[in-house]
């Protein structure tokens, strides 16, 4: 099959070309368009910024920690507590040269009503992490690894990922973690309102 659809390209060795690096996000950007996929008064948010911790950084595996941390804080905060929005995601996408967080909401709330809520439970889980919370993420994570693990397909891609990117997000191991790194790395990687971060609102039509 390989040689089937690449056969007739000529053969290349050498070492992969160097990427970049990303800038982290150091202003604040805000944005609104109107998106024909949503119906009013349903809208959504979304905020991203990179924080410069790629797949291969040090704190990448704290920083991934963090991000299942971050939502499930919002899912409880933002649904379960309030109803303000359906399903809130965050979630950290590193690859080799950048790590990008995104935090992305669906909701039919005034979207800077959404936002200040946002940074409101950000600013809360600065002051602390609770250790048994944390512990519970370390578990999901650690079991969708060994699922996935198990997988053909989760195989090649972190095979593709560590050729091309240094290393998969799926081989951070969050053992090590503790509460007290997260809690660092939330003050460190995680920005105010208003500050170092871009924000979309898309409004129905």
């Amino acid at each position: 099959m390989v040689g089937k659809s690449f056969g007739s390209y000529p053969f290349a060795e050498g070492p992969m070309l160097a990427v970049p690096q990303v800038p982290v996000t150091l202003a604040h950007r805000a944005f609104s368009a109107s998106a024909p996929e949503l119906r009013r008064p349903l809208s959504q948010i979304k905020i991203a910024w990179n924080t410069g911790v790629s797949v291969t950084h040090a704190e990448a595996k704290v920083v991934l920690a963090l991000s299942e941390y971050l939502n499930a804080m919002l899912f409880n905060r933002l649904r379960e507590r309030h109803g303000d929005a359906y399903a809130p995601v965050a979630s950290y996408q590193p690859d080799e040269c950048s790590g990008i967080f995104e935090i992305n909401i669906p909701s039919t709330q005034a979207s800077q009503r959404i936002e200040r809520k946002v940074f409101e439970g950000i600013a809360g889980l600065k002051e602390s992490i609770d250790a048994s919370e944390l512990e519970r993420f370390r578990d999901r994570v650690e079991l969708k690894r060994r699922k996935n693990a198990e997988s053909n397909e989760s195989i090649v891609e972190r095979l593709v990922q560590r050729a091309v990117e240094g290393g998969s997000i799926h081989d951070l191991n969050l053992e090590a973690v503790t509460a007290d790194s997260v809690l660092a790395a939330a003050r460190r990687y995680l920005p105010s309102y208003e500050g170092a971060y871009v924000r979309l609102s898309l409004v129905g039509r």
